[in-house]
């Protein structure tokens, strides 16, 4: 295609857009509608991912040993411990630190525990950090298998409920995100029928002139394409300053587990490149594909 031919089809194509401009303004509004939904779902899903990682680190399993264990053993157990596969962090607590640690909370009722100083009832222990909840069965199993272990108190219940819900997040925001793209696909081939169908005579006298498909086509996806851009560049706008606000209000109110919480969530400049990549992409994707597939239905060409 020579350069005279793709500056007359690129003008043609931006002409379409201004034609036909109330329909475009309604494909414009729409496909950013759904852009701030695929965008949205996305956020949502991946800060709730981050939410549900920053409560599995509140959740700690506790390894309580054997009354009278010895120096030797207490490090056994806890090299064995460290190496496993699925435990990030192993931290040795004994006795004695552990009552000086449930005095410090009871505060001014700590005098209460005085009595306990002389003979200390408590256990030497080690607190844990799991990488994985799901796994977190089978790690309290194999711990349990290594010997001189009284008892392990882990968050099981709790690391079902936050499974679950990660894996019903991940599901859900991928379906939104498809059935909003097939959404968009549809709204974008039927600006590009009633173009069509608009300029049907003209397209009919470039066909008997001898027009090739690809230059009466082509300015039908430039149509789309401009349509994609410009919705990607407004979505990607509202969106941003959105998250913005959305995150400056978890972090500035609320209780401080609620605002623990948020302080987990992804800052947007971080991930402001992707999101403009993808919403960029989605937009010239859904542009140009819309209007490849449609236009030849339509066009018959």
């Amino acid at each position: 295609m020579k350069g005279n031919n793709l500056g007359y089809l690129i003008k043609e194509g931006a002409r379409n857009v201004w034609v036909n401009r109330l329909m475009s303004l309604a494909s414009i509004g729409v496909l950013v509608a759904c852009l701030l939904l695929m965008g949205g779902a996305m956020l949502i899903s991946y800060n709730i991912t981050q939410a549900v990682g920053y409560v599995e680190d509140q959740n700690s399993v506790v390894v309580f040993l054997d009354e009278g264990v010895t120096q030797e053993q207490i490090d056994s157990v806890g090299t064995k411990i460290k190496n496993m596969d699925n435990v990030l962090e192993a931290k040795f607590v004994s006795k004695d630190q552990a009552l000086e640690n449930m005095m410090k909370d009871m505060d001014e009722s700590a005098d209460l525990m005085e009595g306990l100083l002389t003979e200390n009832p408590l256990l030497d222990s080690y607190e844990i950090r799991v990488d994985d909840l799901s796994q977190l069965t089978q790690t309290t199993d194999a711990i349990e298998k290594l010997g001189n272990i009284y008892k392990i108190v882990s968050p099981t219940e709790a690391a079902s409920t936050l499974t679950s819900v990660k894996r019903i997040v991940s599901i859900a925001g991928g379906v939104i995100v498809l059935i909003l793209f097939a959404v968009s696909i549809m709204i974008i081939a039927n600006t590009i029928k009633i173009t069509v169908f608009n300029r049907r005579k003209e397209v009919s006298i470039m066909k008997y002139v001898g027009a090739t498909d690809s230059f009466i086509r082509f300015p039908f996806v430039i149509e789309g394409i401009i349509i994609g851009v410009f919705s990607a560049l407004v979505a990607y706008g509202i969106l941003w300053l959105g998250y913005q606000y959305a995150l400056e209000h978890f972090l500035s109110g609320g209780s401080s587990w609620l605002q623990g919480v948020a302080q987990s969530f992804i800052p947007f400049r971080s991930i402001a490149g992707v999101v403009a990549i993808g919403f960029f992409g989605a937009g010239i994707g859904i542009g140009a594909g819309g209007s490849l597939i449609f236009v030849r239905k339509y066009l018959k060409v």
